[in-house]
């Protein structure tokens, strides 16, 4: 009879030691889904937002820029300006050069595309402040003037787009977070 107590005890330890570790290994499989939820959080969504913010910064000092070199004062200062918005638009480029590599990154094709639409129309605005720049470095004050002047509706455009695609980084890096922390 001991024996056979011994046994049952045994036996009973080792079931509960085997769905102890197999509690353990399905949990801590959850939690590295969760872990790399978080990952991407941090390497792909936030790195967009920032990328993001700098371009809006930059698309800010463009257009300033562009209302400096027609209204500024002093010529001499206004031709400064002129030259100096070619490096603003550079920064703007790598900025979305690196955002179009982590938006590939997240598969995600509504994402890609307000992202494609976004670098357009802000395409289109750099184009615009760099004629407007060229022209007055080019002594056509007018031609600078004439330019500068369709700007605005550029810049609605912009903002639209941009809107746009901080709506769907911000619900795709939702949908991430929320897909990890579910799977935990």
């Amino acid at each position: 009879m001991r024996k056979s107590l011994g046994v049952k005890v045994y036996s009973m330890l080792i079931i509960l030691v085997i769905a102890f570790m197999g509690y353990n290994l399905i949990a801590n499989l959850g939690l590295n889904e969760s872990k790399n939820s978080i990952s991407n959080l941090s390497n792909i969504y936030l790195k967009m937002q920032g990328d993001n913010e700098i371009v809006s910064k930059y698309v800010a000092e463009i257009r300033l820029y562009s209302n400096l070199i027609n209204l500024y004062p002093r010529e001499e200062n206004r031709m400064i300006m002129a030259g100096e918005v070619q490096g603003f638009v550079d920064i703007i480029d790598e900025a979305f050069a690196e955002m179009k590599e982590l938006a590939e990154a997240t598969n995600n094709t509504e994402l890609i595309d307000s992202l494609k639409i976004y670098r357009e129309s802000t395409r289109d605005l750099e184009e615009n402040v760099l004629n407007t720049a060229n022209l007055k470095l080019a002594g056509d004050a007018e031609g600078a003037l004439a330019s500068h002047s369709l700007m605005r509706d550029k810049v609605i455009v912009l903002q639209e787009h941009q809107n746009t695609f901080a709506e769907n980084l911000n619900d795709v890096a939702m949908t991430d977070a929320k897909t990890g922390l579910q799977s935990a």
